[in-house]
């Protein structure tokens, strides 16, 4: 259930409302940079929450001053009703109709192709929620102009919009205009707000006595004594099985040092966010010791990890570059490929501030082999991306080409689900660019050979595992 005090909680509260209110034709959501992504993937789910089907599409080309990018805002159009027919064939449903050709891509042809877009779902689906989330607004009156001669249009009465700015929409005098058919709700995140509630969380905490609510320990509001017991009160709960306490590191049974290690945590976030760095490594010192002690190995490197973040952030490279030589050699040695991965990039980052940016890409280097070995290969593809490209920046092609070679190759190894959403099919184009780019064509083609493989093998994967996705459909 959604809480007004997180950003992505205010907004699924105001989702669920613009669900609830038929007669409501707009809402527009102005956010930021860092929670687009979030804020999109809850809009497209916004048919999850209404009582009647609908069919939910997102186009993101922009509205520039003078070109608000109609034509390119038709082939979107397009994308979303192939992958809409492509659905109802695999579902074995009724073949959709094609959208009708038009002469001119502007806004009266968009209108005219939502119409019959409308009129051939009629019989699947009540109507359409059309999301407007624009990469850039340089024109907002512009926005607003054509955005409301759309609504204005009686054969489009079936469709709600919604509009998802980066910042100001140029809206609120449309949304003013019509209380009652149009919403605006700003999602941004609280710094402020977030800090204060976190520091009175681990307040909370550290003052929660022995035999508290277990709510208590983790920031909850509760009496500073513990609660006499009651007279009928359920028996104590047994000790885990066998293998519910194997599941899980021995250390985290022990509740005082989870309370503590939680409060050094929190506390040396807190101390980050606040730029008082120093407090911040000795409190996550505190958790890693916290860790060590009770023997939680991963547990333990994964908070190193921060630690060394810390160091970056305290401009201290030297110390974090230490933290992470260290984390990748045990990570290897424990065979935690993840770990090791982020381990070996860390370093890398913390050699880039040192100035010593060729040890940075062997860094990178020895980052993807360990994905590769130790089973992280989805993160061992991006390390030698990063390494093949610090090559080429450094003006070496050669050992570029052998790196994103090794990405190629890893993703060639693995399964194609495993490693069908990383950047290898970009590597392979920079490769085969490169390629080139110096007079060595065979190779290029070579190169676009093994990625157009690649790129198969990824869409086969992605079709077998599609028809469990349509089963809502078929229902």
């Amino acid at each position: 259930m959604g809480t007004a005090t997180s950003p992505l909680g205010k907004l699924h509260d105001e989702l669920v409302a613009f669900a609830n209110q038929p007669k409501q034709r707009l809402l527009v959501i102005e956010t930021e940079e860092g929670l687009r992504k979030d804020v999109l993937e809850q809009v497209d789910a916004v048919d999850l929450l209404l009582a009647e089907p609908v069919v939910v599409s997102i186009f993101e080309s922009p509205w520039m001053a003078g070109d608000a990018f109609w034509d390119a805002r038709h082939d979107e159009l397009e994308d979303e009703w192939g992958a809409l027919s492509d659905a109802f064939a695999r579902a074995k449903r009724p073949a959709l109709l094609p959208l009708p050709a038009t002469a001119r891509k502007d806004i009266a042809g968009f209108a005219l192709r939502l119409q019959a877009a409308l009129a051939v779902c009629k019989p699947h689906f009540a109507g359409m929620v059309i999301a407007l989330a624009p990469i850039e607004i340089e024109s907002g009156p512009q926005l607003a102009q054509e955005l409301l001669a759309l609504m204005g249009q009686t054969s489009l009465a079936a469709v709600r919009w919604v509009v998802v700015s980066i910042g100001a929409s140029g809206l609120q005098s449309a949304v003013a205009a019509q209380p009652k058919h149009a919403a605006l709700v700003k999602i941004e995140n609280d710094a402020a707000a977030e800090n204060a509630a976190l520091k009175a969380a681990v307040a909370a905490m550290a003052a929660a006595p022995v035999g508290a609510h277990p709510v208590q320990f983790a920031g909850g509001v509760g009496p500073s004594v513990p609660p006499p017991p009651r007279k009928r009160a359920a028996a104590a709960a047994g000790p885990p099985s066998a293998e519910a306490a194997a599941s899980v590191p021995t250390g985290m049974m022990d509740a005082p040092a989870m309370l503590k290690l939680r409060l050094a945590v929190m506390g040396a976030a807190l101390a980050a966010g606040d730029g008082d760095f120093p407090q911040a490594l000795q409190k996550q010192r505190e958790a890693r010791d916290t860790t060590a002690r009770l023997q939680m190995g991963p547990e333990t490197a994964a908070l190193d990890l921060i630690l060394g973040s810390y160091g970056l952030m305290a401009k201290q490279p030297k110390l974090a570059l230490e933290v992470f030589v260290d984390v990748q050699a045990r990570a290897t040695a424990a065979g935690w490929g993840n770990v090791a991965v982020q381990a070996a990039m860390a370093r890398a980052g913390a050699l880039m501030l040192l100035e010593r940016r060729p040890e940075a890409a062997v860094a990178y280097a020895e980052g993807g082999r360990a994905g590769a070995t130790l089973g992280a290969l989805a993160l061992g593809i991006e390390a030698f991306a990063l390494g093949g490209q610090l090559l080429l920046d450094l003006g070496d092609p050669q050992r570029a080409l052998a790196t994103w070679n090794e990405a190629l190759a890893t993703a060639e190894q693995a399964k194609p689900e495993d490693v069908s959403g990383s950047s290898v099919l970009d590597v392979a184009g920079k490769g085969a660019a490169l390629c080139r780019q110096r007079g060595a064509a065979n190779e290029a083609a070579t190169v676009e050979r093994r990625a157009q493989a690649l790129r198969q093998s990824f869409e086969a994967a992605d079709a077998k595992a599609e028809p469990a996705a349509t089963e809502g459909l078929r229902a």
